[in-house]
């Protein structure tokens, strides 16, 4: 009797094992999904800024071009400024977004996946209690 009571424990801390596994390929999946979609927001905001610099250098050829170099130096060192302010602020704000983005999908993620934290400490259980439980033979040899 106590060798079925063993072989039924093994069994179930298998399927346990199998549904953590499961579990644990589930949640990679979803963090795969989400660091893509990361990377796809801050290399679309990156072409903005690819963008906008391409037309200051644009704005910095004109400048260069005309005739009052010093009132034009002053005019691009104050453009220089402005931007690179802007960019400052923009990257800024889209780090912190990407940031306060990803650690929430994390939290969302480990709420949604209680279950595996339960099950991964009830195998653990299991697994350590059926180590520990004394064998068939030495009950039989007592």
């Amino acid at each position: 009797m106590f060798n079925t009571a063993k072989s039924d424990v093994k069994e179930n801390a298998e399927e346990l094992i199998d549904t953590a596994k499961d579990n644990v390929k589930e949640i990679s999946r979803d963090a795969k999904k989400s660091v893509t979609q990361l990377s796809k927001k801050v290399k679309s905001k990156s072409l903005d800024t690819k963008e906008d610099a391409l037309a200051l250098l644009s704005s910095i050829r004109a400048i260069l071009d005309a005739e009052d170099i010093p009132a034009k130096a002053n005019e691009l060192t104050d453009d220089l400024v402005d931007q690179a302010t802007e960019w400052k602020d923009v990257v800024q704000k889209e780090l912190v977004h990407a940031f306060k983005v990803s650690k929430t999908s994390t939290e969302r993620l480990i709420r949604k996946r209680s279950f595996l934290a339960l099950s991964v400490a009830v195998v653990a259980g299991v697994a350590i209690g059926y180590l520990l439980a004394p064998s068939a033979k030495e009950e039989a040899t007592e």
